[in-house]
């Protein structure tokens, strides 16, 4: 307790110290140069390392903006405090309209599925033209491997809980044992599957629980998949270097050269291909996880009353949408992602 006490003490007496330095000491132009020049490091920095923990605190902190919560809230707290003594002062009423404005539009589940729409079938439509162009349809009896991109693909295992939980994106583990069946069925041969997910770094526990590649491994058992032909790649920060990952296991079990199957989300699966063939593998996409129909095709989605109120779960597509779009950016300017040949 005392301890505790202590550190609670320094951290005041260290804010305190920050707080007269930047009000009373620090002009004014020099402290906006500082502010100006710790963004411009971060940005940097993440640039270079974005998985280093400080940076991606950093990172997301100065990325919150970004997002359509982010600039909306940012746009509330710049209205509300022009409000004084019951006065609205201008331009608060421009800063409250716009945060109402971008809550209304994305959290909008019309909005929201168009969006992940054009993401979704995007990738879908490259791969399309890329095959036909290039007159090379995938072969599935050259396959001899499933990369499954599965973080996030279950719950941690807490204690009230007797058995492995899914989340929404866990249909991707009942797609891999599927595939694995049809390789069985057809051609004979059952591939090796690997794995991609990191320990949870969300949770404290202990190993076994934060250990997500063994829950998947688990379930992929319990859905009929043999335990030897199940590899985990968990020494990886990003899609980047999963890649590298599964290229260095693939290599090690020779099989660099062969096409294999690359499960992962419909909204991630145009990056999550171009990394891999930008490391001179061979995937061919296997997308799951979809948020949308095709058009003008069957089942369709009838339009309903509650597709047009604002919901968090369309803010929640919106928000995975934009993120994704900006990864694809990033990603382009590092150099990561294969050309699209056609």
């Amino acid at each position: 307790m005392f301890a505790v006490l202590a550190s609670a003490l320094l951290i005041l007496l260290i804010g305190v110290i920050l707080y007269y330095l930047l009000v009373q000491v620090i002009p004014r132009a020099t402290l906006t140069l500082i502010g100006v020049l710790f963004i411009l490091g971060v940005v940097l920095l993440s640039f270079f390392n974005p998985t280093y923990p400080p940076i991606d605190f950093l990172w997301r902190i100065l990325s919150f903006p970004f997002r359509p919560l982010g600039l909306s809230l940012i746009f509330l707290l710049a209205g509300i405090s022009r409000i004084q003594k019951n006065e609205i002062k201008p331009p608060a009423p421009v800063f409250l309209w716009a945060a109402m404005i971008i809550l209304v539009i994305f959290s909008n589940p019309w909005v929201a599925h168009s969006l992940a729409r054009v993401m979704e079938w995007e990738g879908i439509r490259i791969e399309q033209e890329r095959q036909s162009a290039l007159g090379i349809l995938p072969d599935p009896a050259a396959v001899e491997a499933i990369v499954l991109l599965a973080e996030g693909t279950t719950e941690p295992n807490i204690p009230y809980r007797t058995q492995i939980q899914l989340t929404k994106t866990g249909d991707r583990l009942l797609y891999t044992a599927r595939l694995v069946r049809q390789q069985q069925q057809n051609f004979g041969k059952t591939p090796r599957i690997i794995v991609c997910a990191n320990p949870r770094q969300e949770f404290i526990g202990t190993e076994e629980q934060l250990n997500e590649a063994e829950d998947v491994s688990q379930v992929l058992r319990n859905l009929g998949v043999i335990n030897n032909q199940i590899i985990p790649a968990v020494e990886s920060k990003n899609l980047r270097q999963t890649a590298l990952e599964v290229r260095e296991t693939l290599t090690n079990l020779q099989l660099q050269n062969a096409p294999f199957y690359l499960i992962t989300s419909g909204i991630q699966n145009r990056r999550a291909i171009q990394t891999f063939r930008q490391v001179d593998l061979n995937p061919i996409a296997r997308p799951t996880d979809f948020y949308t129909f095709q058009t003008n095709a069957t089942p369709r989605k009838r339009l309903q009353v509650r597709d047009i109120l604002p919901s968090t779960t369309a803010l929640e597509i919106s928000t995975e949408v934009i993120e994704e779009f900006f990864l694809l950016i990033y990603y382009f300017i590092r150099g990561w992602l294969s050309p699209i040949v056609f």
